[in-house]
């Protein structure tokens, strides 16, 4: 079940100037890597919570559809889902109606359900990843993500400014992570 970014944010959920007066910097030598940190500190925390924090295009692709009436997507927060296409038994490429099934957003994740009286197409059987789903998730723009989650991202930002090396995982092994990005992070988790 892979997942692709078909569209990635174009905008971080910090601001440089944001990570910046964090980081106690005023100068601007250090901008590049900053920016870089601040991208890198992100996805750890989307990686954490199994969200997409700013708005996002995701792929899905399955070798076929499940038995089942409903198809979970990963990553959170869904927003809509932009099609359902499907390589049918002739290997011709078709796209589901989506008349044919709802959008569920309010759930974590988010799912597709079959309506009533439908059933998923056939698809190609030889065929891997015949069924491609394309959805957006994400809170939206840098104003919509949690306050939280935004700390824990300065707070990942501000350890690996100052630990540009690995850092000793000896005698304790959890403090390579700074703990308190990850308890901020832990009440958005998506089980």
């Amino acid at each position: 079940m892979p997942i692709t970014v078909t569209v990635d944010a174009g905008v971080e959920p910090i601001s440089l100037l944001e990570a910046k007066e964090h980081l106690n910097v005023t100068s601007d030598v250090d901008d590049t890597y900053i920016l870089s940190l601040i991208g890198v500190a992100r996805k750890a925390v989307e990686i954490m919570t199994q969200r997409s924090l700013i708005t996002k295009t995701l792929q899905l692709s399955l070798d076929k559809f499940p038995s089942e009436r409903e198809i979970r997507l990963p990553w959170s927060s869904t927003q809509s889902v932009t099609s359902v296409k499907y390589y049918d038994e002739s290997g011709v490429l078709q796209t589901f109606a989506s008349g044919s099934y709802w959008v569920d957003t309010q759930s974590i994740p988010g799912r597709i359900v079959l309506k009533e009286g439908y059933t998923w197409p056939e698809t190609q059987i030889s065929r891997p990843n015949s069924a491609v789903i394309e959805y957006d998730v994400g809170y939206g723009e840098p104003t919509e993500v949690p306050s939280d989650l935004k700390h824990a991202i300065k707070l990942l930002v501000g350890h690996w400014y100052a630990n540009r090396e690995d850092v000793s995982s000896v005698p304790y092994p959890h403090a390579v992570v700074p703990k308190a990005a990850e308890y901020l992070a832990m009440p958005y988790r998506v089980w």
